[in-house]
């Protein structure tokens, strides 16, 4: 995937781990944005980025409210700060790999049920 460093932002804090099977993160972002991110070494396969960017782009091309996305930069040093923020597998935990991941707008809130 490439994009210019406009078009993604640094994964700056690790907030904490979401429910599903793609173990989404909550973090944010050096833009001050909260995301719901998924890394690309996930567990559900190497597809997923992309089906979550296009299913998000098909969405709103069918007019359709979606939270917007973009590209998120992690870091090694990320990474080894949060290793709370690393995969759970049957082997144990598996540390994500560093570069761009897939961010989804967080629209949530403490107490606030989406549906």
């Amino acid at each position: 995937m490439f994009a210019s460093k406009q078009d993604f932002a640094e994964i700056s804090q690790y907030i904490r781990t979401l429910h599903g099977g793609s173990q989404p993160i909550l973090v944010q972002a050096s833009d001050g944005l909260l995301y719901v991110a998924k890394f690309a070494n996930n567990l559900q396969g190497v597809n997923l980025l992309f089906n979550e960017s296009a299913g998000t782009e098909l969405y709103r091309a069918c007019g359709l409210v979606v939270p917007s996305w973009k590209p998120l930069l992690v870091t090694d040093s990320f990474l080894d700060r949060n290793p709370d923020c690393w995969m759970q597998t049957t082997e144990g935990r598996r540390r994500p790999n560093s570069g761009l991941c897939f961010g989804s707008r967080f629209v949530g809130a403490e107490g606030v049920d989406l549906f």
